[in-house]
């Protein structure tokens, strides 16, 4: 039996660990033990610790850069994870090996830990990346932004990637380990499970590449009632947080249609102010299998798992990204013509939300959104997940 450390860093939400669950589950079944170091302990007990899964909090920082400008490219995000100082670097990285060395893992998974990935540049462990396109940068010189809307010139990719780099090799030289020649020499692992089709690929300039296709936990969620009626059936994964999250509400309780939202942390007291005949919330996750065979069209904040599952069954979708990763996704569908964002920063109405919703079941949205499940039509998440364990089990005899 081998022991696998699944590492998360960055970001935010239950689906990075919800994504890779299936597979570790799949690694349990070869005889390997898997292991969760996890960004954000909130949903560790319900998806993972029900599972049986031993986890731990992750290495994380906590510092906020003070900053007005949104980083334009992976480097840029990275000052504003404790990539500016040699010091704080350092503690990361230190930290991370402290923990990595505890377990004493045979491979690591890394789901978005670029500081995971420098702290093991010694490379006595076989490497991993998992996830999406955004999580796993292409190889390339420099890496390209993740704001194309701001088109920044090469110099000042390559100026922040310089300076990243600097910082990096700083930490690794006192450290006594291999050094990066460039930048993007980050990302060099012994496979990248890149978890996404190229048509939603946080990176669509990426040279050729081998897609996996999503890994997505389907059945983790509950299986639910639709509120009665023949109308057309909206289901929303929508958090109370964001600015317009009661106008959707209202909107979704004044529109003829039958709706289902999940609603992540929401109060009782709202709860049951917008409950209605044909508005259902719901707290906990909610099964997405279900929700994407039975919905007409779906409502998200463009995460990259429930997009792909709504695509697969053909349906369209409402799309409010809240940061830049989900951005990226949204403006993906949008150019397939298999939906409609709104911009986290264009607050909207009620009657500009049923107007949108109503413009979506009456549009080309479905034909795109069917013609896009057609195309992948042979695409099996079942199998998906057992090719991604066996190849992990290939690179472990590999190093054996």
């Amino acid at each position: 039996m081998s022991r696998i450390l699944f590492c998360w860093e960055l970001g935010g939400g239950y689906g990075h660990i919800g994504g890779f669950l299936p597979i570790a589950i799949e690694l349990r079944k070869r005889g390997h033990e898997v292991i969760f170091a996890v960004r954000e302990l909130t949903h560790a007990e319900t998806v993972l610790g029900k599972c049986g899964f031993r986890y731990v909090q992750a290495p994380i920082w906590l510092a906020k850069l003070k900053t007005t400008t949104p980083p334009v490219n992976y480097a840029e995000l990275l000052f504003g994870q404790g990539w500016l100082s040699q010091q704080g670097l350092s503690g990361q990285v230190k930290a991370w090996r402290e923990l990595i060395h505890m377990f004493a893992p045979d491979l690591l998974v890394i789901d978005h830990g670029p500081t995971v990935l420098l702290s093991t540049q010694d490379r006595t462990i076989p490497r991993v990346m998992f996830g999406s396109g955004f999580l796993c940068p292409p190889r390339t010189n420099p890496i390209p932004t993740l704001r194309p809307e701001v088109k920044p010139s090469r110099e000042h990719l390559l100026a922040a990637e310089r300076k990243a780099l600097t910082i990096a090799n700083g930490v690794l030289g006192n450290l006594r380990l291999p050094m990066l020649e460039e930048f993007s020499d980050l990302f060099d692992v012994d496979e990248t499970f890149l978890c996404t089709f190229a048509e939603l690929d946080h990176y669509p300039q990426r040279p050729a590449a081998k897609y996996y296709g999503p890994a997505m936990n389907l059945d983790e969620g509950a299986e639910f009632q639709w509120p009665p009626g023949s109308n057309p059936r909206v289901f929303a994964y929508i958090k109370p947080g964001h600015a317009d999250f009661e106008a959707i509400l209202e909107a979704l309780r004044g529109l003829p249609m039958q709706s289902v939202v999940h609603a992540p942390g929401i109060s009782e007291a709202m709860a049951k102010r917008y409950q209605a005949a044909n508005l259902s919330l719901h707290l906990a996750p909610l099964s997405m299998r279900q929700a994407a065979q039975e919905c007409d069209i779906a409502i998200c904040h463009a995460g990259l798992g429930t997009v792909s599952a709504m695509l697969l069954a053909g349906r369209p979708l409402l799309l409010l990204p809240t940061q830049q990763e989900q951005v990226l996704v949204a403006k993906a569908v949008v150019d397939l013509g298999c939906g409609i964002m709104l911009h986290p920063a264009e607050k909207s109405t009620v009657a500009q939300y049923k107007k949108v919703i109503k413009q979506i079941l009456a549009s080309q949205f479905i034909s795109t959104a069917t013609v896009f499940a057609s195309r992948h039509e042979n695409y099996d998440n079942q199998s998906n997940i057992e090719s991604i364990a066996a190849q992990c089990d290939t690179i472990l005899k590999h190093y054996q």
